[in-house]
């Protein structure tokens, strides 16, 4: 769902933007998370590089697409995307960085639990901008 959500948001915009294309990558990671979990691979390692490669892609992503939520208007909207997008990027690189210790030690770390847990909550808040931004502008005028 998140990579589809991130296609059609950088579908949506017009203009070759840093949001554009840090939703772009944001797609390319979350596929590359899926096809590690969906695939197997020979050897077990595959699928853990996909999955630390997909976390590093959404994590540059989200990191890209922050530069322009400077630059729009402050509004408390504005206030929960950038955290938003900021939990998205922590929570990917922790999910990364989890992922780099058990390629590594072989050892299960609660860090891809925490991390798994500090995207959602940071993708929550960006529908929750997108869903009460789409209702502002499609309403009756």
């Amino acid at each position: 769902m998140q990579g589809t959500g991130n296609a059609l948001i950088a579908d949506s915009i017009d203009e070759q933007t840093l949001n554009k294309i840090g939703n772009q990558i944001q797609a390319i990671g979350n596929s590359t998370v899926i096809v590690g979990l969906i695939i197997h691979f020979d050897h077990d390692t595959t699928n853990k590089v996909l999955n630390i490669q997909g976390n590093l892609l959404q994590a540059l992503g989200s990191t890209l697409a922050l530069p322009e939520l400077f630059h729009e208007t402050k509004s408390y909207s504005t206030l929960v995307s950038i955290n938003g997008t900021l939990l998205q990027t922590i929570g990917n690189a922790l999910q990364a960085i989890a992922g780099g210790i058990e390629l590594n030690t072989g050892d299960e770390d609660n860090l891809d639990f925490v991390g798994s847990w500090i995207q959602a909550i940071g993708s929550v808040l960006q529908v929750l901008v997108a869903t009460k931004s789409s209702q502002t502008t499609s309403a009756p005028k």
